[in-house]
């Protein structure tokens, strides 16, 4: 689908030595805004591979000096690394209600505006990818992306819907909707996963199936 187009706001660079870190915003007409690090290596290559990097815990869990993102930036890579909406800046503050969770807010407004939550981050993840593939020291067409956690989902379906990703990787993550979330109905924070009628269509391991070689899952 059409994304339309995506802006991008700069906030302020970080210098990290041998990589700058650009604090970003990316934002489409009349929806959430995304925030972002875009993580560059300073030695000078005409084109470099890249890596979405979309981690539920928020973009700068592994952002750490000696963290999982450095080290793709010292193997050549330049990383967009997204807090999509409802995780990391985003995120909804819990309340103490028992049934109350951090998607759970959010979930119910999509679901009440006949989207899913699913669907929205999908779209936050395609707009991110737009982005990268744009940037002109990307290689568009090695473009690699991480999903980590409740992310998972979310990559596995923008990986499908778009043939844009090299090599797709799913770490901590749910496998299957039947097995992970129905199997255990009474589950937390499980609505951001929660697309009403899918299962008469699909499961996790199909679109896993169409994504072939390109999805490695640790």
């Amino acid at each position: 689908s059409d994304l339309g187009k995506v802006q991008v706001e700069t906030k302020g660079v970080l210098d990290r030595g041998t990589y700058l870190i650009e604090k970003m915003v990316l934002q489409r007409p009349g929806e959430m805004p995304v925030p972002a690090l875009l993580f560059v290596p300073r030695q000078r290559a005409e084109k470099y591979a890249a890596t979405l990097y979309v981690d539920a815990r928020g973009k700068g869990t592994d952002a750490s000096s000696g963290g999982a993102i450095e080290q793709l930036v010292a193997s050549g890579q330049i990383v967009l690394s997204i807090d999509l909406r409802g995780f990391g800046e985003t995120r909804d503050v819990k309340q103490k209600t028992a049934y109350y969770t951090s998607d759970f807010r959010s979930g119910m407004w999509s679901l009440h505006i006949g989207q899913t939550l699913l669907g929205q981050r999908v779209e936050d993840t395609l707009a991110a990818l737009k982005v990268l593939a744009a940037h002109p020291r990307v290689d568009a067409k090695a473009i690699d992306v991480v999903g980590i956690q409740q992310a998972g989902p979310v990559v596995l379906h923008a990986a499908s819907l778009n043939p844009g990703f090299s090599a797709v990787t799913l770490r901590d993550s749910i496998r299957s909707w039947v097995d992970d979330i129905v199997a255990g109905p009474l589950q937390t924070d499980v609505i951001g996963h929660v697309v009403p009628h899918a299962l008469k269509k699909y499961d996790l391991p199909d679109l896993a199936e169409r994504l072939g070689e390109k999805l490695t899952v640790e």
